[in-house]
């Protein structure tokens, strides 16, 4: 497994509060990864992120297009109620019987990552159910909420125990993490080929940042795309046994070259990386922004890390989620070896369907005679 940076990386974003419309850190955090890196930085004019590693050869069109969300399923400031008592918007998709009473972090995008008022979720507040209520705990500041606040789950820091990994927004920083793993191994490696980074904002509310970037047109149509998510294991992946090559969700069917390509490439790692493995699922618990890019007329495909306690749905109670640092690693030694490909992902495909065509055609030769041979006589 090539990326041993995956955990000190993934640590630090992983700390980082985040929600729709308030990725403010986390793009923070982004910008001073990239500053001395020879990677290209830029932002669109909804804020997502485009990253690029140019390779060798000098071709400024990337090989691959990964994506990944920046945003996590948390609550939103609306309006003071009283001193003490705030409205939020709900961010994502939150089962009221599950926050309710639940203790938050209130931290606001105008100060830093590190400042933050203590609360709890006390309520319904409007009979549309999308607004509850929030209550500053006793004695502390009041001055962090309002305008630019958003709220998080309080839950533990981010935590490694073993090969797993615990934190409160997996989903999907670990992809962010995993994305930013990629481009660096590109660079040590001094691969050939160019790359680019995707980087979406509000995800959880409805694909907001990847409608906007589907529907401009800062993306090329010709180009391949992956997307990186992380997905419960409710659609039968496991925890452990290597990243999952995602052919649809809940929605839709993903490019069919796209993940040819994938798994082909994914047999070549299993031979080639010693404890190298991987899993092909269709993972439709939920729906990703492959969707949002397939719909929108892109070759797109998806992979994803197994997630424990999606959303942070605990057995009970709101925990953090849970990935495996291995797969992971995976991840970047597949998309890595996706990129670095000898004739790119391109390439791959045909491998993939030369291969699918070889395997078809030798069933029919076999086949053909005996069938001549047998049809079955009129009685």
């Amino acid at each position: 497994m090539n990326c041993l940076r995956f955990w000190e990386l993934a640590r630090d974003l992983l700390r980082l509060p985040t929600a729709a419309y308030h990725e403010h850190f986390v793009v923070g955090a982004i910008r001073e990864f990239v500053a001395g890196r020879e990677f290209g930085y830029q932002e669109d004019r909804y804020g997502n992120i485009r990253l690029s590693y140019q390779g060798l050869k000098g071709d400024t069109v990337p090989t691959l297009v990964a994506t990944a969300h920046l945003d996590h399923p948390a609550l939103g400031w609306v309006s003071t109620i009283a001193k003490h008592e705030h409205a939020f918007e709900r961010l994502g998709r939150l089962p009221i019987e599950r926050i309710l009473g639940a203790p938050v972090r209130i931290y606001n995008t105008n100060s830093g990552p590190v400042e933050y008022v203590r609360a709890s979720v006390f309520g319904e507040i409007d009979d549309d159910k999308l607004d509850i209520g929030v209550r500053v705990d006793h004695g502390q500041p009041t001055e962090l909420v309002g305008p630019g606040s958003f709220a998080i789950w309080d839950l533990p820091e981010p935590q490694r125990r073993g090969f797993r990994i615990h934190a409160g927004a997996c989903d999907d920083l670990a992809g962010v993490a995993v994305g930013l793993c990629w481009l660096e191994q590109l660079s040590l490696q001094r691969c050939r080929e160019s790359a680019m980074l995707l980087l979406t904002r509000a995800e959880e509310i409805g694909f907001g940042g990847m409608l906007a970037a589907a529907k401009g047109e800062t993306l090329d149509p010709c180009l391949s795309y992956v997307n990186i998510e992380c997905s419960s294991t409710l659609s039968g992946a496991t925890l452990g046994e290597g990243p999952v090559i995602r052919v649809g969700d809940r929605r839709s069917v993903f490019d069919s070259g796209v993940a040819g390509a994938l798994a082909h490439i994914a047999d070549c790692c299993r031979a080639d990386i010693d404890g190298f493995r991987f899993q092909r699922k269709l993972m439709d618990s939920g729906t990703c922004e492959a969707t949002v890019l397939q719909h929108a007329g892109y070759a797109t495909g998806a992979v994803a890390l197994p997630l424990g306690n999606y959303h942070n749905l605990g057995r009970g109670k709101l925990q953090r989620e849970v990935i495996d640092a291995r797969d992971a690693e995976m991840l970047v030694d597949l998309l890595t070896a996706l990129t670095t490909h000898d004739s790119g992902i391109n390439g791959a495909r045909k491998r993939a369907d030369d291969s699918l065509t070889q395997l078809l055609e030798g069933y029919h030769r076999e086949s053909e005679p005996r069938l001549l041979q047998s049809v079955p006589r009129p009685l």
